[in-house]
């Protein structure tokens, strides 16, 4: 192979870029497609051979999908996906293997689920187990894959996951649209929710729970337009790299945001930011009930923890209102504008809303970051820290 020589540049990185569409939500659009009444249409696909790994499967489980530049029609069987023996090539995702078990466990048939030397290492009992639960047949291979799953009739269960995983969920969740009952799945540990918007999105009645969620079976999916958002995992190699390079300024357009995800958030933290700009805006149905889901409530959890951790200071701005075109027509973009500093405390906050128009100032006082390095160990075990 030749080597590749990569030399800081003269000046700072400067541009205006995108990047390749979510990953994690890419597997799920297809999936739930799969699984969908109708076509849903997945645009911004990524293309990489985990997804492709996933939009094969769904191929052999007898949805019918076609591919054309980052656009994938998936015309959906319904809960009559499945139902035959066949084998499934994972290659090298987790998330195809992990979510595919919880797609087959609740249709006949026999399903093996195998993938490379790579994923054959990785632990499977952890799905397998809640499925046995929920009264599939589920064999692994001491623990690791190959597994094979012989489905049929399921029982929605209350389950609590050994370990915080959005695969464990999302695979017991899929398996519940299946299940007599409601299925319940809590967490020691909220892991990002990308499964149960994207079911909600596709109509399925979905519960928040305070440590997971809840979803009833025999719940009928329809297909709909979803576009993918730039993948905030390719994004934070830009992200990092402008950092480190003096007088970069990057633009990285349609980047995916979450409140479940800001692992990102940490690490520029952990490198030395003392002040994050960040969105806090979202796409909700036009029947949101803020009441019943307390969106706002998502980004002061999600950056009260990152203020309290590291002292730092992060700035959520939001857009508001109705959206009249493209895919997320009839919807609405709702936020709160919010300013938390260091202990996590409340600086300013904007009025919540699809019509809270409004400016909110504030100042602000960086602090000196509170260590560096290795050294952010110790410091995050005093204050409590749980995470990874």
């Amino acid at each position: 192979m030749k080597p590749l020589r990569v030399r800081p540049p003269a000046a700072g990185l400067v541009g205006e870029l995108g990047v390749p569409g979510d990953k994690s939500l890419g597997h799920r659009a297809l999936l739930l497609g799969a699984l969908a009444e109708g076509t849903t249409v997945v645009r911004g696909f990524p293309g990489g051979a985990d997804v492709r790994a996933t939009l094969d499967a769904i191929r052999r489980l007898g949805a019918s999908a076609d591919w054309t530049g980052d656009v994938v029609h998936v015309h959906g069987r319904g809960l009559a996906l499945g139902g035959q023996d066949v084998v499934l090539d994972c290659a090298n995702s987790g998330t195809t293997m992990r979510l595919g078990a919880g797609l087959v466990a609740g249709a006949p048939g026999r399903v093996t689920l195998d993938g490379d030397a790579s994923l054959r290492r990785r632990p499977m009992e952890r799905v397998a187990a809640p499925l046995r639960q929920m009264g599939a047949r589920v064999t692994t291979t001491d623990g690791h894959a190959p597994v094979v799953v012989e489905g049929g009739s399921l029982v929605g269960v209350d389950i609590t996951t050994p370990v915080a995983s959005a695969q464990v969920k999302s695979c017991i969740l899929l398996a519940g649209l299946r299940a007599r009952g409601v299925t319940r799945v809590r967490e020691p540990l909220l892991t990002r929710d990308h499964t149960e918007r994207m079911l909600r999105h596709l109509g399925a009645r979905i519960e928040v729970l305070p440590d997971g969620a809840a979803v009833e079976g025999g719940q009928r999916l329809r297909g709909a337009e979803i576009p993918l958002p730039g993948d905030p995992s390719s994004a934070a190699f830009l992200v990092v790299a402008a950092l480190l390079v003096d007088g970069s300024e990057l633009v990285l357009r349609d980047v995916g945001t979450n409140p479940t995800r800001t692992g990102g958030l940490q690490i520029l933290a952990r490198m030395g930011a003392q002040v994050i700009l960040s969105p806090s805006a979202w796409a909700v149905p036009a029947d949101h009930d803020n009441d019943r889901e307390p969106y706002g409530q998502l980004w002061r959890d999600a950056y009260g923890e990152l203020c309290r951790l590291y002292d730092v200071t992060v700035l959520g701005v939001s857009n508001v209102g109705p959206m009249t075109g493209g895919p997320w027509r009839g919807r609405r973009c709702i936020g709160c504008s919010l300013a938390m500093g260091p202990g996590g405390r409340v600086l300013a906050q904007g009025p919540y809303g699809a019509a809270a128009e409004a400016l909110v100032f504030v100042e602000v006082r960086p602090r000196p970051p509170l260590a560096r390095g290795t050294d952010f160990a110790a410091v995050l075990q005093a204050r409590g820290y749980q995470g990874p």
